[in-house]
């Protein structure tokens, strides 16, 4: 697989918006052709760093039953909207839950 060189333009783009209050999802519409991953990489690589936020806190929206009757909650990532099934166990034991669409980190509020 061949890898597609960064234009000046996408730099620039990227030094714009990676420091911002943009989500990662909005970084790459504004990147068209670039994953996430790429992003983050190009951004390290630049010494680009982006703002420490407050964690962002989630309640569960839905309770849901899966397979072999096991319970869970369906929350919906507040960074970039992808939603995320979580066991009962999960939480109560307070294991982190990671988005698997962006990475980012997400805290329930009891």
């Amino acid at each position: 697989m061949s890898r597609r060189r960064w234009t000046e333009e996408e730099i620039s783009r990227l030094r714009a918006f990676y420091s911002s209050d943009a989500s990662i999802g909005s970084l790459s519409e504004a990147l068209p052709g670039r994953t996430i991953h790429a992003i983050r990489q190009k951004a390290s690589r630049l010494g680009l760093r982006r703002e420490a936020s407050q964690p962002q806190c989630l309640s569960p929206l839905l309770l849901c039953r899966g397979e072999g009757g096991s319970e869970g909650l369906l929350l919906k990532c507040s960074n970039c909207g992808n939603w995320i099934r979580v066991g009962l166990k999960e939480v109560s034991n307070g294991e982190v839950i990671r988005c698997g669409g962006c990475g980012y980190i997400l805290h329930l509020v009891e």
